[in-house]
């Protein structure tokens, strides 16, 4: 994609720095590459076999529009736009791989209750979208095929997927000249469908239901949404508006912004769920290390993964128990509550405990010990605890039972002619 420094200058930066860590950290780049170039089909014939091709003719004010947001946004590379008959009010972007232009969808329901400001937002919106190249991971559902992509970065890609709307919005901002009123009632009209004739909105209403957010408990049900809470967009773009693009006051603008966006990220607020997580993190630490040659990669991958339901970010959990004695102060603090309040979710957890401790099909240096530990704090006999333990080391055991081919006498290949 060609530099825009504006659009660039104005990405909302923990964004793009997640999707890089998150290629980086998984090694999305050679999967990805590979599918663009060998299976991402083009759209276009699908699009045109389907969908209202519109030109100048068929609706100028359309594309005046589009031609003024992109002379706007300094957006140079081809579009062409759609639109599809539709009862939601709704857009996308089409990402062209090839030498053919990229696609701006629109709903038919979008073009008829959007006024040309509101039109300006979303037009804008969609060229961050392509500027942003924001396609190349939303692709790995598909690029991964049939392989199971890793829990972690499946919830990697649900917190980027938030952010990058993020982006996209300050686009649509910019493109907008700013008209903060005219992007609430482009949300708005997108949530409910209705128009201002039909229902009152302002900004301070959805601000206040940001307030109520921050101050409620916070629910993994949110989290599961590909798009960030509309008083959050609107309150991201707010902090934006007041610095601009190319402010030395961004990165602060960006800070406050990431502060809002982690009401969505995944926190549990059951007490049981949230004394298990904190007890499993620091003895699942300290299990782990007790075969005396740390963390190993199955270990860590193993104690992420249980960790999944009831943290945002596990992997930057997990380095602040720093220390042995740390991690007995957490176990403590956290099964005297678990022993009053819990039941079974106390053998639940040392089991998991136990997954990890022979997750390599053996019991190595201390770690029956240190299993044995946490057993006790959590006042679990120590028979149950030792059938609970060797039951798993055995199921851990089969799974890792391999047949291991030892060559015999001189082997030497040669091809024939």
């Amino acid at each position: 994609m060609k530099t825009n420094t504006l659009l660039d200058q104005m990405r909302y930066t923990p964004e793009r720095k997640l999707l890089e860590d998150v290629f980086e950290r998984f090694e999305l780049e050679p999967i990805v590459a590979n599918f663009e170039a060998n299976r991402l089909p083009s759209f276009r014939e699908m699009m045109l076999a389907t969908k209202l091709k519109l030109t100048k003719l068929l609706s100028p004010r359309l594309f005046s529009l589009l031609e003024e947001v992109s002379a706007t946004l300094e957006f140079t590379l081809p579009v062409e736009l759609f639109v599809s008959a539709g009862a939601d009010v709704n857009a996308y972007a089409i990402y062209s791989v090839d030498e053919t232009p990229h696609i701006i969808g629109l709903t038919s329901s979008l073009v008829e209750r959007l006024s040309d400001t509101e039109l300006r937002f979303v037009l804008g919106h969609e060229i961050g979208h392509l500027q942003y190249r924001h396609y190349r991971a939303k692709i790995l559902d598909v690029a991964f095929g049939d392989a199971e992509m890793p829990a972690l970065l499946k919830r990697r890609l649900g917190a980027w997927s938030r952010l990058a709307e993020l982006s996209a919005d300050r686009a649509g901002f910019a493109a907008a000249q700013g008209e903060l009123q005219s992007i609430v009632s482009v949300f708005f009209k997108i949530e409910s469908g209705l128009g201002p004739e039909h229902v009152k909105f302002d900004i301070a209403a959805f601000l206040n239901q940001l307030s109520e957010l921050q101050q409620s408990d916070r629910s993994s049900i949110i989290s599961h949404f590909s798009h960030p809470l509309t008083p959050i967009r609107v309150r991201a773009l707010q902090l934006f508006g007041e610095v601009g693009p190319q402010s030395d006051k961004l990165a602060a603008v960006d800070a406050a912004v990431k502060s809002l966006a982690e009401i969505m990220e995944r926190v549990t607020n059951n007490p049981i769920e949230m004394r298990g997580r904190d007890f499993i993190l620091a003895a699942g630490v300290l299990v782990a290390h007790a075969d005396g040659q740390g963390m190993s990669d199955d270990e860590h991958t193993l104690l992420v993964d249980m960790l999944l339901p009831l943290t945002a970010d596990p992997e930057a959990d997990i380095p602040t128990i720093a220390s042995g004695e740390q991690a007995m102060a957490i176990m403590t603090q956290s099964a005297d509550w678990l022993n009053q309040n819990a039941g079974e979710e106390r053998f639940t957890i040392f089991r998991l405990l136990a997954k990890i401790a022979t997750t390599d099909g053996a019991l190595k240096g201390k770690e029956e010990e240190a299993l044995l530990t946490a057993g006790r704090m959590l006042e679990i006999p120590e028979a149950a605890g030792k059938k609970a333990i060797y039951e798993t080391l055995t199921s851990n055991l089969q799974a890792k039972r391999t047949t291991k081919f030892t060559p015999t006498g001189d082997f030497n290949f040669k091809p024939t002619n």
